[in-house]
């Protein structure tokens, strides 16, 4: 099973209890906070990352599995995950977050601190 997130839809101000785009209601919504986004991020990266681990003992080889991205920056959180439970990856189509010269920046003075 592949887990989906489902994007903003781009309509109108949804940040209200209740979504009106031109004649159609929506159903009414309740705020998200960015705490609560950053949260699912965080277990959905979690999610995907045992579900490799799962696999890989089911007899499914890393090299065989693959997790697919609309963009370069949607996988960051998994990119954090796989790389905090040691897990190898490769990342086609861009840098690997952790290699990105601003983030290599940022770490360096982290560690001299």
């Amino acid at each position: 099973m592949i887990p989906r997130i489902q994007p903003n839809s781009g309509h109108g101000d949804c940040s209200r209890a209740s979504c009106d785009v031109g004649d159609t209601q929506l159903r009414p919504r309740a705020r998200i906070s960015a705490g609560m986004r950053a949260r699912a991020l965080i277990n959905l990266a979690r999610f995907v990352a045992q579900q490799i681990l799962a696999s890989r003992e089911a007899g499914i080889a890393l090299k065989a599995q693959a997790v697919l991205f609309r963009a370069s920056h949607h996988s960051t959180q998994l990119e954090i995950e796989l790389t905090r439970r040691n897990i190898p990856f490769v990342k086609y189509g861009g840098l690997k977050f952790l290699e990105a010269a601003h983030v290599k920046d940022v770490l360096s003075i982290l560690r001299w601190c």
